[in-house]
C-alpha cells in the first residue's frame, strides 16, 4: 500500500510538472509574439513623437528659403556725388559734345544749332566765332534768337559788327529783329556798331524804332545822334533840291 501511494504521488508530481510545462510553453510563445508588436507600436509612437518637433524647423527653413527667393534684389545704388551717370543723348547732344577746335569751318562747317551756338559763344578764335554766328543767324530759326543776343555781346567788336550786318540782311520778323538789334543800338561800346544796328532798325520803322531813336538823340556819338534825328524827322521828298 505504501508503494502504491508513493507511485501515485510520483505520478501526480510528474503530471503537475507536465501541466506546468504545457502551460509555460503555451504562454511563452504568446509573449514572444506580442513583444515585437508592442515594440513596433512603441517605435512608431516614439518616431511620431520625435518627428513632430522636426516639422516646424523644416517649415521655418523652407519659409526662409522662400523669403530669400522672393525678396527683391538690392536696388542699384544711385550715382554718388561728383559722378555723372551715363547720358543717352540724341544727335544734337552728341554734336554739342564735339570739341569746337575739331570743326573745320572751311571744308565741313556744322549745320546743327547746338554746335553752331557753342562755337559762336565759346570758340577761342574770334573769326571762327563770327563765322559760326553768321551760320547760326542764317538759319532764321526763332529758337536761335537767345544765342544771337549772347553772341552780340562778344568781347570782340568785329565779331559783333559782322553779326549786326548779317542780321540786317535776313528775314526775321520785324519785332524779332528789333529785339535782337535794339540792345546793340543802345549799349554797344563801339559807335560803328550802334550806327549799323540803328540803320537796320531805320529800315523797319514803326513805333518801337521811333522810341529807340528818341532815346538815341542824346547818344555820345554824333553819327548816332544824326541818324536818330533822321529817323524822327525824315526829310520831305524833293526838299533836297530846293526852290526853283
Amino acid at each position: 500500500m505504501a508503494a502504491m501511494r508513493s507511485s501515485g504521488v510520483r505520478w501526480v508530481v510528474v503530471g503537475g510538472i507536465v501541466a506546468l510545462s504545457v502551460i509555460w510553453l503555451g504562454i511563452r510563445p504568446g509573449r514572444r509574439a506580442t513583444r515585437p508588436v508592442a515594440t513596433i507600436d512603441s517605435a512608431a509612437e516614439s518616431a511620431g513623437h520625435s518627428a513632430a518637433p522636426v516639422a516646424p524647423a523644416e517649415r521655418r527653413e523652407a519659409s526662409s528659403e522662400e523669403a530669400r527667393a522672393v525678396a527683391p534684389a538690392d536696388p542699384i545704388p544711385a550715382p554718388t556725388a561728383g559722378v555723372r551717370p551715363p547720358r543717352r543723348a540724341g544727335g544734337a547732344a552728341r554734336a554739342a559734345a564735339t570739341p569746337t577746335g575739331d570743326v573745320d569751318m572751311n571744308l565741313n562747317p556744322p549745320d546743327d544749332i547746338p554746335t553752331l551756338g557753342r562755337m559762336a559763344l565759346t570758340d577761342p578764335d574770334p573769326q571762327r566765332r563770327a563765322e559760326a554766328g553768321v551760320l547760326l543767324a542764317a538759319t532764321e530759326n526763332p529758337g536761335v534768337v537767345p544765342l544771337l543776343r549772347q553772341a552780340l555781346s562778344d568781347r570782340d567788336a568785329n565779331v559783333r559788327h559782322t553779326l549786326v550786318k548779317e542780321i540786317a540782311e535776313l528775314d526775321f520778323a520785324p519785332d524779332t529783329t528789333i529785339d535782337i538789334l535794339g540792345p546793340v543800338a543802345m549799349k554797344d561800346s563801339e559807335s560803328g556798331n550802334r550806327v549799323a544796328a540803328l540803320e537796320a532798325l531805320a529800315a523797319i520803322g514803326g513805333d518801337r524804332v521811333i522810341a529807340l531813336a528818341t532815346r538815341l538823340r542824346r547818344d555820345r556819338d554824333q553819327d548816332v545822334r544824326v541818324l536818330a534825328e533822321k529817323i524822327l524827322h525824315p526829310p520831305a521828298e524833293g526838299a533836297a533840291s530846293g526852290p526853283e
